[in-house]
């Protein structure tokens, strides 16, 4: 699914975290006298026919699950992919009736349905599982045996908050799920955010960049953008004419920087003359704002435990 002009994002919950609509579920801590091997922990959720529950086999079941993404993401997505996994060997699908029927929807769209095949004695055929070519990129699903997995087309996405995962399965199916998801491949951007800093600041500045370039926004950044035998005011005036937003790592060491002053110097000029550029600062370790900053909305990161929230606040401000 991904390619070199893309980048990968998982979202995903626990099985665990179902919504039960019909049937039956049960898990480590309301199962009644499942074998405890059924379960690797929290995350694990049993739907459908379990043979120590007594209504068993009465009725179908229909479980789902609300997977938190993000607006970004979903509106640049050019792949995607539906996961389902199952951490414990030999899990997943079971059932012992062959053309057992399987459903699954992403949001309102039927993506699937299937019969299952009674393979070797007491076990099921594994359908859809992964291919040994897909290679998911997040530790969760990587750590399931088994792993089923749909591409839908990005349209199917809702452009929200949130994804709808739907599974249905006859009333002699039984389904162990520990995560249930998506790995979007999210097309990476051509350079959006010219980020400003001093070299004290090199290390923020870079966990910034990475904030950004997981979310599939392209980053300005000098160190890896500036080549030998470059000018490096020119090279400078280009790019921030060229992005959408010029971010300002305000702190006592950049305000005390000529190279940063000429560069908010530029983006301001750009700002100020109708260009479409914007700046936005990031106040560091609570530094007093410039005179030319202090009627600007800016992102305020006063210690490194405020890291995490500058830099989700700082994402969902470049991503208008």
């Amino acid at each position: 699914m991904p390619n070199r002009s893309s980048r990968v994002r998982i979202f995903s919950v626990l099985g665990s975290q179902r919504r039960l609509e019909s049937g039956e579920a049960v898990t480590a801590e309301t199962s009644v006298g499942c074998p405890p091997f059924w379960f690797q922990g929290p995350s694990t959720t049993i739907l459908g026919r379990a043979p120590t529950l007594k209504s068993a086999g009465k009725s179908e079941t229909v479980a789902s699950w609300r997977i938190p993404t993000d607006r970004f993401a979903v509106a640049h997505a050019t792949g995607c992919h539906v996961l389902v996994g199952c951490q414990r060997q030999f899990g997943g699908l079971h059932s012992k009736r062959r053309g057992a029927r399987v459903d699954v929807w992403l949001n309102e769209h039927h993506i699937d349905g299937f019969g299952l095949l009674i393979r070797p004695p007491n076990h099921s055929d594994y359908f859809h599982r992964a291919s040994p070519a897909f290679i998911p990129v997040g530790p969760r699903f990587r750590a399931c045996d088994t792993l089923y997995s749909w591409a839908v087309r990005p349209d199917q996405l809702s452009i929200g908050e949130s994804q709808r995962i739907r599974v249905r399965l006859d009333s002699d199916v039984r389904w162990d799920i520990d995560y249930v998801g998506f790995q979007l491949a999210i097309r990476a951007s051509k350079h959006r955010v010219f980020l400003c800093h001093s070299s004290q600041d090199k290390k923020l500045a870079r966990l910034f960049a990475d904030s950004l370039r997981n979310h599939g926004i392209g980053v300005w950044l000098d160190e890896a953008e500036m080549t030998g035998g470059e000018s490096l005011l020119n090279k400078i005036a280009a790019a921030i004419s060229s992005v959408r937003f010029v971010v300002a790592l305000i702190s006592q060491s950049s305000l005390a920087s000529p190279w940063v002053q000429k560069e908010l110097a530029l983006a301001m000029h750009d700002e100020i003359n109708g260009r479409r550029v914007k700046v936005l600062p990031i106040r560091l370790q609570s530094a007093a704002m410039p005179h030319f900053l202090r009627d600007k909305y800016f992102i305020d990161c006063p210690s490194t435990r405020a890291l995490p929230k500058a830099a989700e606040e700082l994402v969902t401000s470049v991503s208008v």
